[in-house]
């Protein structure tokens, strides 16, 4: 349709409606008819602060109003009269009394205006808000969903995409003055996905994994965005050839988040004569396992990267123990690790949490867990950083020549299962083999249908080149906190712990490279000096 066209399908779309809630009257509410009643409780919710699992709507056809009910059935009309029932939520007295902005010192109001905008919690949607947060700080995503165009805004995976993108965009103009209620993203979320809907044993929405959520909405985006080639080309994904089976594709969760494993299944069994097979396979996080010993990310990537698994022996004709080694093919920009710390136990039949204590670093380096090829690919593009920093600082053609090989062993050829990925994904490899943290997503509490997310994100380096410190978004709340405070969440108790960890290749750490070499340049000079003095 024309945009003239699809604005009279809008205004069709919104109907002004009265609501009385005891003593009070709220006139003329815009009510969205083309979407479900939650959203319509959402805003109710807002205005009167009632839970939406507490709400009566009445007025209408059939009784009270039900999520699920179609506007079309209950007799909907402008102007209507409805009436809602329901208590709402009561707030604890503040402990500080509360400074307005106009009440604030200059400085004071500054700083509060330059602090990003926190989300609404409206309804357990905790996991929700803090998934966004981190992804807020991803400037490629943002970039792909503001490129999207799309097709049917009425499909429930294409609507939650535009209300992403909307979402993100409102947050990204706003600030911690005020906070965005981002109910049409969560009526979206939850249409498409239907299980962040269920209900806790209480009544109200129940508490969701904030991992299960980033992957839901990463993967969603990931069949129908990818990243645009340029300014003015749009995001939409074109229709791919069939992917093979542990490979990744040209989409925006697979080129951003995307890591390629490749391992090798031996048989740990007595008489079981056969040749090691070799698989590949794809995901878009590196989910760690705390197992016993592991007191540092990396041991626990380490770990998780060598496991005992149950298959069946074709030489054995059963079941049989295979020993599985594996190693990173395929390192993204942006790498999601999760800490698996909810594991079922089969006597309460309950998910309970691991409190277990572990460090992670704020720069983690993976470069002796790489497959071959990887590693190969690696090395290659360090010593090119390091030839380019001793030739930016002067040095004769011999000595770029030296960095360039003195630190290049021989090397067999060996297949990178690389080379057949998508020149989109190998583009953006990180080839380094190294990452910065700047997210974390930390989980509250000691059960996995109860607690509390906060995402916690670090803030954009000043002009000297530092960062000066971290953002808190707890809901609603954000607050500016300093870097020591992130060692506090490594867990072993009750306080935030680390969840999921969030890193990113960065320009940093290749200078950090070539400053290196640089000072070895230069230390390489003094000794030559000294040696010529000495003859």
């Amino acid at each position: 349709p024309t945009k003239r066209a699809w604005a009279v399908d809008t205004r069709a779309a919104m109907i002004s409606v009265n609501v009385k809630w005891g003593k009070q009257k709220f006139d003329n509410i815009e009510l969205d008819s083309s979407e479900s009643p939650m959203l319509f409780k959402m805003q109710l919710f807002a205005l009167t602060s009632v839970p939406v699992e507490r709400m009566k709507v009445m007025g209408l056809k059939g009784g009270p109003l039900k999520d699920e009910a179609s506007w079309g059935d209950v007799g909907l009309k402008p102007g209507m009269n409805l009436m809602l029932m329901g208590t709402a939520e009561t707030l604890a007295a503040p402990a500080e009394k509360a400074v307005f902005v106009e009440d604030m010192p200059m400085q004071g109001t500054v700083e509060e205006l330059s602090a990003p905008a926190g989300l609404a919690n409206l309804g357990n949607t905790c996991y929700l808000n803090s998934s966004l947060q981190v992804m807020r700080a991803i400037p490629e995503l943002e970039s792909a969903l503001k490129a999207y165009k799309p097709s049917s805004a009425s499909e429930p995976g294409e609507a939650l995409v535009l209300a992403q993108r909307d979402v993100l965009a409102e947050l990204e103009r706003g600030s911690s003055v005020r906070e965005v209620m981002p109910m049409r993203f969560v009526s979206a979320f939850r249409q498409h996905f239907p299980r962040f809907a269920e209900q806790g044993e209480q009544g109200g929405y129940a508490q969701q994994d904030a991992e299960e959520c980033w992957s839901s909405l990463i993967s969603n985006m990931a069949s129908r965005v990818r990243l645009p080639d340029g300014p003015d080309s749009n995001s939409n994904l074109e229709l791919q050839p069939a992917a093979v089976e542990g490979m990744l594709q040209d989409n925006a969760g697979d080129v951003l988040f995307g890591l390629q494993i490749a391992s090798t299944f031996k048989c740990a069994e007595e008489g079981a004569e056969e040749a090691p097979t070799h698989t590949r396979e794809s995901m878009r996080r590196l989910a760690c396992h705390l197992k016993q010993g592991c007191a540092h990310l990396y041991n626990a990537i380490e770990l998780s990267l060598e496991e005992t698994v149950d298959k069946r022996s074709q030489t054995l004709g059963r079941e049989a123990q295979y020993t599985k080694s594996s190693k990173i093919s395929r390192l993204p920009p942006y790498l999601p690790v999760q800490f698996v710390r909810f594991a079922w136990r089969a006597d309460s039949q309950k998910r309970c949490k691991v409190l277990k204590e572990v460090s992670f670093p704020e720069q983690l380096d993976l470069r002796n867990l790489l497959a071959p090829g990887l590693t190969k690919r690696v090395n290659a593009h360090w010593r090119a950083l390091e030839a380019q920093a001793v030739r930016e600082a002067g040095a004769s053609a011999m000595e770029v020549e030296g960095a360039a090989s003195s630190s290049a062993p021989a090397e067999a050829e060996v297949f990178d299962p690389a080379d057949e990925l998508p020149a989109a994904v190998r583009a953006r490899d990180n080839l380094t083999g190294r990452y910065e943290l700047f997210a974390i997503v930390t989980h509250e509490g000691r059960t996995a249908e109860g607690g509390h997310y906060v995402a916690w994100v670090k803030e954009a380096d000043d002009e000297k080149g530092v960062s000066p410190g971290w953002l808190v978004f707890d809901d609603e709340t954000v607050a500016r906190v300093p870097a020591d405070k992130i060692k506090k969440l490594h867990g072993g108790g009750d306080y935030h712990m680390a969840y999921m960890c969030f890193y990113r290749a960065s320009p940093k750490i290749e200078e950090d490279i070539k400053e290196s070499a640089r000072r070895t340049s230069r230390l390489a000079d003094k000794l030559a000096e000294k040696t010529e003095v000495l003859k």
